[in-house]
């Protein structure tokens, strides 16, 4: 057999880009269209030179006003935690199981944690009950991604499933 990238173990599973599609385009909207004081940008800073960047920046940033909060803001957010989600479940063989549960709790609870932290002022940033919104939809779209769980309601006589 000619060895080929699709018979490569790394690539078996079938939801190995959502990881990396995701985060990048978290990354990217922190990118074209967030203050540049945020940390993420002293990373950027490290990798490329700020002054390559800002002409890149002075184009995008005109768009921002007419963008909508939660795409800049929450949207992130729920990537970021899609991201995790679909590499928890890609480690542990695409299965809810413990391991998945245990780990995709654990860091959703340290998510919303940190949300209401900023609540009560223990943490920097604004509360907003969308990027919690976007915490639990960054949850539960891998999960029945990966688990093919099929949600099923009765009416009366009748059964639907989703």
């Amino acid at each position: 057999m000619i060895p080929t990238i699709k018979n490569h173990p790394l690539f078996k599973n079938k939801f190995y880009l959502f990881p990396y599609i995701s985060i990048m385009f978290g990354v990217l909207i922190y990118f074209f269209f967030r203050s540049n004081n945020l940390i993420l940008f002293k990373w950027f800073n490290i990798i490329f030179p700020m002054s390559e960047i800002e002409p890149v920046r002075e184009f995008t940033l005109i768009l921002t006003p007419y963008l909508p909060d939660w795409f800049l803001f929450s949207l992130p957010d729920g990537l970021w935690m899609f991201s995790f989600v679909c590499f928890i479940f890609s480690i542990w063989g695409n299965k809810l199981n413990f391991n998945t549960i245990f780990w995709v709790i654990l860091v959703l609870l340290i998510s919303i944690s940190h949300e209401f932290g900023q609540l009560f002022n223990y943490f920097p940033g604004t509360f907003d009950i969308y990027d919690i919104a976007f915490y639990l939809l960054g949850v539960l779209i891998p999960i029945l991604l990966f688990t093919n769980l099929k949600l099923s309601f009765k009416f009366k006589n009748y059964e639907k499933l989703f």
